[in-house]
């Protein structure tokens, strides 16, 4: 029997359905998180001192996302609720009333041996607001039908900046102790807005896409 061609061959494959394509169409997600992405000037300096610990340290993972504070972590879902998504974020934040607050940052510290940390003074105002958002972000993705990839609350919340995570070893995280533990790193910052991001595939990094201001 003669072989085919590659195009004879090509040619014999199943084609694509419509109903295929809205398939793989649907099966689409896109990642989602809600933080406190840090005001300038503070934002500049913490920004430089990830590029520094990237440097350093050869630990990109940090650099993807703006230097934040999480408020409610990520979750997948597909583009079709992500209107439904952003109605819901306002209403919440509306709703918890919150006035513009002051955050401090007291030094760098770790979670386990995976992250390396700017920890932030815990405060009523910031307690709150995360509260807020994170059961309202909890009520719409049980009510999102399609909404995959929940995120688990089983961790208590604890305000942070992270500076170096995932791809850093433990013994590199010591030396960065070692290399700060002598830098004052303790600023106020005044907090009077939070942020919505979604993750670009193609860039390959965390992007605002939603900025509500808090109550003046």
């Amino acid at each position: 029997m003669k072989a085919r061609s590659p195009k004879q061959l090509a040619s014999m494959k199943t084609p694509t359905t419509p109903a295929k394509l809205g398939k793989q169409k649907s099966l689409h997600k896109n990642l989602y998180f809600s933080a406190i992405i840090l005001p300038p000037p503070f934002l500049d300096e913490v920004e430089s001192l990830k590029a520094e610990l990237s440097r350093q340290y050869q630990s990109m993972a940090c650099l993807r996302s703006p230097a934040h504070i999480t408020l409610f972590p990520p979750w997948a879902m597909p583009p079709a609720q992500q209107d439904k998504l952003l109605a819901s974020w306002h209403r919440a934040l509306s709703l918890s009333q919150t006035s513009n607050f002051t955050l401090s940052t007291t030094s760098v510290k770790h979670f386990s041996q995976h992250t390396l940390y700017l920890a932030i003074k815990t405060c009523y105002a910031l307690t709150r607001l995360q509260k807020t958002i994170a059961l309202s972000m909890q009520e719409f993705l049980n009510l999102a039908e399609k909404a995959l990839s929940k995120p688990k609350q089983t961790r208590p919340f604890i305000p942070h900046i992270t500076l170096a995570f995932k791809d850093i070893s433990w013994l590199k995280i010591s030396k960065a102790l070692d290399l700060l533990q002598h830098r004052d790193l303790r600023r106020s910052m005044q907090i009077s807005e939070i942020h919505l991001l979604r993750f670009n595939q193609l860039k390959h990094c965390w992007q605002r896409i939603s900025t509500m201001p808090l109550v003046l």
